[in-house]
């Protein structure tokens, strides 16, 4: 059946929009580049099995309604009916170069540059005057072959052990900065990974971090401070992709085949990922030392909202893979301690280098 005649119907299943590549979108903004992807489908995916099973000259109009579904477009003509199974998969990609600084909420547009691609997937069946199927014909784009082929649906689930080493600390600590304040730190944890669609993993998870005390002089006085100890609890995102990403951005059959996939488990190798996290932390009582006498506290327990962003490189391999990130982490400030000392502290903000491994199950 030529695809001119081929009629999609007019009503349109509304356009869903990826949150996470909304996401990627808001972290290039702030470099002045605007990243829109934008992927539209109308009609229910065709059921190629189903169709492989309709024999001509044998399957009755109503075995073929049972096995396939209410159609999308219906036709009697010359004593014969036309009956067509639609799937239209539209994709616009598009990137705006902007001034990298808003002037009174405002960024001059300079360039922007857009392709789209629009493929209708079709089923046509003619049945004689009969009842029975005279003719059949399946039209597929490539990017739905390819979905066509992923054999296994449903979530995919991680476990995943990490361990980070923070050199840089950052912040005004009071009396001095945090980084005179207390030495490199070490941090371990876990999380859980749920991946309910392809390369968009939640993570929920906790990790334990340590930061030894360090000593400086305050008024004539040698002040020392015991070690920072944080226990996170955790929850947040990772968008991941294929590295092919990057250099198939134009093609979008390519971006299709890449992005989208009902089978989340079969993507191998390698990946670059961002990594957002929300934490609830608990910092413990980091006592304060005047001449080794006990002189209070520079910090009290408390507990304290933080959040982190990042980046990172994972290869997968079956089940199995490694990773190694950067991490930039902030954590608003503690409470003040008793000590005779300024503890009167900004956030405490650290830069986390550090990797892990996953088990898919």
């Amino acid at each position: 059946m030529p695809r001119k005649n081929l009629e999609m119907p007019p009503a349109r299943a509304p356009f869903h929009r990826s949150p996470l590549l909304l996401i990627l979108c808001s972290a290039v903004l702030l470099a002045g580049c605007h990243v829109d992807l934008t992927r539209l489908r109308s009609g229910n995916p065709l059921d190629v099995k189903a169709f492989e099973s309709l024999e001509e000259g044998k399957t009755a109009l109503g075995e073929a309604l049972e096995r396939l579904g209410a159609p999308d477009k219906v036709e009697w003509k010359n004593g014969k009916d036309y009956v067509w199974y639609l799937h239209e998969d539209f994709m616009r990609a598009g990137i705006r170069f902007q001034f990298p600084i808003a002037i009174f909420g405002y960024r001059h547009e300079f360039a922007e540059v857009e392709g789209t691609s629009d493929d209708t997937n079709s089923i046509a069946l003619v049945f004689n005057e009969n009842g029975l199927l005279q003719q059949k014909s399946l039209r597929l784009s490539e990017a739905y072959i390819r979905l066509a082929e992923d054999e296994e649906e449903g979530w995919a689930f991680y476990l995943i052990p990490q361990y980070w080493y923070s050199p840089y600390l950052l912040g005004d600590a009071g009396e001095v900065d945090f980084r005179d304040l207390f030495k490199p730190g070490h941090a371990g944890g876990l999380d859980l990974g749920f991946m309910p669609a392809p390369f968009f993993m939640i993570l929920v998870g906790g990790n334990y971090q340590q930061y030894p005390g360090d000593r400086f002089t305050s008024r004539g006085r040698r002040v020392e401070v015991e070690d920072l100890k944080l226990w996170q609890v955790e929850l947040g995102g990772r968008l991941q992709v294929p590295p092919d990403f990057f250099t198939k951005f134009w093609n979008l059959e390519e971006v299709k085949m890449l992005l989208y996939s009902a089978n989340v488990r079969r993507h191998q190798g390698p990946f670059v990922y961002i990594k957002w996290m929300i934490s609830g932390t608990q910092n413990y009582d980091v006592g304060a030392k005047f001449g080794g006498q006990r002189a209070g506290t520079y910090f009290d327990k408390d507990f304290r909202m933080s959040d982190a962003l990042g980046a990172g490189f994972e290869y997968r391999i079956g089940h199995f893979g490694v990773h190694v990130e950067a991490l930039y982490q902030n954590i608003d400030a503690f409470n003040e301690g008793g000590a005779d000392l300024d503890t009167d502290a900004g956030n405490f903000q650290s830069i986390l280098f550090g990797g892990g491994m996953s088990f898919s199950f």
